[in-house]
Parts: C-alpha cells; structure tokens; sequence
C-alpha cells in the first residue's frame, strides 16, 4: 500500500466514523510530520556543510599537539619504538591530506560561488604545496630514515660518548634534533597558511559541493 492511498484511506475512515472535522485534524497533524522532516533533513545538510572548516582545525590542532612531542629527541624515540604512537602520528597526516582533497574538491567544484578569489588561489596554493612536499609515503620514509640514524647514534653511544664536537654522542644527538625540528615545523607552517587562508574565504557560508 502507498503513501498517497495510505492518505486517502484514513481520510475516508475518519470521515465515516468521526466526520470531516477529524479528517481536517488528521491532514493537519500529516502536513506538520512533513514539514518536521524536510526541516530534520536540512539542519542534518547545514550541519554537514558547516563542519568543513571546523574538522579542519580541529586535524590540524591534532597535528600540533603531535608535532610538539617528536620535534626532539625524546619524541622521535617515542615514534620509533611505539607502534601505537606512530600510527596516531601517521593517522593525523592522512587526516590533514582527507580534508585538503574535501577543500580543494569544493573550491573546484563548478558550483562553487567564487567570493573571494585572490584568497581562494592561495588557499589552493597552500594546499598543493603541502601535498606536493609531504605526501604520505615520503612522510614516513622520511622519519624511518630519522629511526635508522637514531638507531645507528644509540648503537655507538659507548664509542662516542668521550668525543668532541660533531661526532660525540651529543654532537650527533644535536644534529639529528636539529633536522628533524626543521622538517616537523615546516609541516606546522604550512598548515597554519592553509587555516589562515581557509578562514579568509569562509568556505562553509559559500555554496558549492
């Protein structure tokens, strides 16, 4: 049975047991349903548009919470000895590259209302940089290859320990600190002129998908 015979029916019910007072009652009741859920279905719509630029923020507080702890030493031992903490590291990188397809995808889109278009390409910019220079693969290359030298430094510690300058332990320990500072922090530039582009254009008040 459809919707519209379903309608029909309980209307000549209610007309034949009750009169035509009830069935106004019951058309009545029947439109307000119907309005309830076209008005459900568009706050869950607006809901979904407006948590673009605030999911990313929110992957890109994620990461520097993250970049805090493996920009030294100390961290980059965490990454390279706890299974759990490098999947969460490598997690909150592909997170970031998710939602800079979501941006790049909408601002490209041709129903995209272009409002601020100087904004928008430096936006994309920002954005085709970072993808371009940090790619998942070369992300975690390059931090197996910070383990590896980490690895090779402890392992001749005893060795090195008493020697002076670049090749003692402190030396060493300072050099790869210093590489690996440069690289995680670059990754925070980047993400802070994606944000601060992405917050210019206001990207979840235009229309487009």
């Amino acid at each position: 049975m459809n919707r519209a015979y379903d309608i029909n029916f309980l209307k000549y019910l209610c007309e034949t047991l009750y009169g035509v007072r009830a069935t106004k009652i019951i058309a009545f009741i029947i439109a307000l349903s119907g309005i309830s859920c076209i008005s459900l279905a568009q706050n869950a719509t607006t809901e979904q548009k407006e948590s673009l630029e605030k999911e990313f923020d929110a992957v890109a507080q994620e990461w520097h919470t993250l970049s805090e702890i493996i920009d030294n030493y100390e961290g980059l031992a965490e990454y390279c000895g706890s299974a759990d903490f490098k999947k969460q590291v490598i997690t909150s990188i592909r997170k970031i590259h998710h939602f800079d397809s979501l941006i790049m995808d909408k601002i490209q889109a041709p129903s995209f209302v272009h409002e601020n278009a100087h904004e928008e390409k430096k936006t994309l910019k920002s954005i085709e940089e970072f993808e371009s220079e940090y790619r998942i693969p070369s992300f975690i290359e390059h931090l197996k290859d910070e383990c590896d030298a980490r690895h090779d430094i402890e392992k001749g510690r005893k060795k090195t320990a008493n020697e002076i300058g670049a090749e003692s332990y402190s030396g060493q320990v300072y050099l790869i600190e210093l590489e690996l500072y440069k690289y995680i922090h670059h990754i925070d530039k980047r993400l802070d002129h994606i944000e601060k582009h992405l917050h210019k254009i206001h990207i979840d008040d235009i229309s487009g998908s």
